[in-house]
């Protein structure tokens, strides 16, 4: 994936986490969420790679609203094409 694409998509994931936030918020966590996740880029493979960091401290919904998250953020495959 172009490192274009890769940017779009850590972005589109800042978007979509500010939603898991509110229920993350819920919870009353004393860390904060992103305490609670690594995004790297993985050069070798051009792509972005989610790490969730202590999930067995967190609540199964929001281990579940952060890897949502992550897929919903990635381009789709059709939109990759057209920016190329």
């Amino acid at each position: 994936m172009e490192p274009k694409k890769l940017n779009r998509w850590i972005e589109n994931f800042k978007i979509e986490i500010e939603t898991v936030q509110i229920t993350f918020d819920a919870f009353f966590i004393k860390k904060k969420i992103d305490n609670y996740y690594n995004l790297q880029v993985d050069k070798e493979h051009n792509n972005l790679v989610l790490e969730i960091i202590d999930g067995d401290e967190l609540p199964n919904e929001i281990v579940n609203r952060i890897t949502d998250a992550y897929s919903r953020s990635k381009p789709v495959q059709e939109e990759m094409e057209n920016e190329t």
